[in-house]
C-alpha cells in the first residue's frame, strides 16, 4: 500500500488541508486490481499532526472503475448469477429447468419469493339471462355486464368485454393493483350472440371468462278457433306463444271449436298427444304456408295445422318436434 499527500489548502484558522491518496492491490472474484481511496484531513501546519479527518461526499456515478464502469453499472455487473445447470425442481417462480446467464441476484430473489399468479375472475354476470330462447325480431337491450376480478401478481392493464371475440367496451373502474367490480352495458342485442369479459395484465398474459350466449327463435303458437274462421296472423299471433326448440305443453278450451298450432320451419311437429298420452296428430291438417312478420317487420314463414272440432274443456296438448 502506497500514499501520498497533495496540499488542497489552508482553513481559516491558519491550518492545512490535505488530501491523501491510498493506492492498494485488492482481489476480488479471482481478480487482481488497484484500489484508490482518497482521505481528506485538517492537518496542523505547526505540528503536522492530523486534526481531523473530514468526510468526503460524491454521488456514485462519479465513482470510475478502471473498466469505464461507473459504481451502479460494476454492481450490477458482479451481483449477477450464472448457472448453466437445469433447475431440478419448480421453486418458487422458478420452473423446474430453467437456467441462468447473468441474471442480477435483486431478479433472482424476487421471483422465487414471488411466483406469477395469473388474474381471476370470481364471476360475471349479467342482467338478462342467456339460458332463455328470445323472440327473433326484438332488441333484448339494454343488458348489464358486470365482472369480479382478482388481482393476480402483477397489476391490470385492462378489463375488457367481448362480443363474438371483438373486443367492444372496457370495465374503466377495476383498480390495477387490487381488481374490483364494475359493469358495462350493451345497448342493442337482436341476433345470437355471445359475450365474455377479459383481463390482461401487466406482463401481457390475458385470460377471460365464462361466456354468456343469446340465442334467438321464432315462436310456436297454439291456439283455438271456430271452424268457420278463416284463421289470420293476427288470430295466431293471439294465440298462447312458446319459445322451444322441442315441445310445448298447452291448456285448451276447445268446446266445440277446432285446435290450431303455427309453427315456423325450425319446428316441425312430430308427435301431439292428448292428456292421456295418445298420439292425436292424425287428427290435425295441414293448412298450408303463409307469410307473418315478426317485431321489427322481417319475414318468416309459419305452417298452421288444424283440428277437427273437439267437445273436450281443459283439453291439455303436448307438442313435440
Amino acid at each position: 500500500m502506497s500514499e501520498q499527500n497533495i496540499l488542497l489548502g489552508s482553513t481559516g484558522d491558519g491550518n492545512e488541508i490535505y488530501a491523501t491518496t491510498i493506492s492498494e492491490p485488492v482481489v476480488y472474484a479471482n481478480t487482481s486490481e488497484v484500489l484508490r481511496k482518497v482521505r481528506i484531513s485538517i492537518v496542523d501546519k505547526a505540528s503536522n499532526a492530523t486534526i481531523e479527518e473530514v468526510d468526503v461526499y460524491t454521488s456514485a456515478d462519479a465513482i470510475t472503475f478502471q473498466n469505464g464502469l461507473t459504481l451502479p453499472e460494476e454492481l450490477d455487473t458482479r451481483l449477477q448469477y450464472s448457472n448453466m445447470r437445469p433447475v431440478p425442481q419448480t421453486i418458487g417462480g422458478i420452473d423446474k429447468g430453467s437456467n441462468f446467464v447473468n441474471m442480477k441476484l435483486q431478479d433472482l430473489i424476487t421471483q422465487l419469493l414471488y411466483p406469477y399468479v395469473k388474474p381471476t375472475f370470481v364471476s360475471f354476470t349479467q342482467s338478462k339471462s342467456p339460458s332463455s330462447y328470445y323472440e327473433k325480431g326484438t332488441d333484448i337491450a339494454p343488458i348489464t355486464f358486470t365482472v369480479n376480478v382478482e388481482v393476480g401478481s402483477e397489476n391490470i392493464n385492462i378489463v375488457g368485454l367481448e362480443k363474438d371475440g371483438n373486443k367492444i367496451g372496457a370495465f374503466e373502474n377495476i383498480a390495477t393493483a387490487s381488481g374490483g367490480i364494475d359493469s358495462v352495458e350493451v345497448d342493442s342485442v337482436m341476433e345470437e350472440c355471445t359475450f365474455r369479459a377479459y383481463v390482461t395484465d401487466a406482463k401481457g398474459n390475458t385470460y377471460t371468462s365464462n361466456t354468456a350466449t343469446y340465442r334467438f327463435i321464432d315462436p310456436i303458437y297454439i291456439g283455438v278457433v271456430d271452424e268457420s274462421v278463416t284463421i289470420t296472423e293476427n288470430i295466431v299471433k293471439g294465440f298462447q306463444k312458446f319459445l322451444t326448440t322441442s315441445s310445448a305443453i298447452a291448456s285448451l278450451n276447445p268446446q266445440e271449436h277446432c285446435m290450431v298450432i303455427a309453427y315456423p320451419s325450425t319446428f316441425k311437429p312430430t308427435s301431439i298427444k292428448d292428456p292421456n298420452g295418445f298420439e292425436i296428430i292424425s287428427s290435425f291438417t295441414e293448412l298450408g304456408n303463409t307469410k307473418m312478420y315478426r317485431a321489427d317487420n322481417t319475414e318468416v314463414t309459419y305452417t298452421w295445422m288444424k283440428s277437427d272440432p273437439t267437445t273436450q274443456n281443459g283439453f291439455k296438448i303436448t307438442v313435440k318436434s
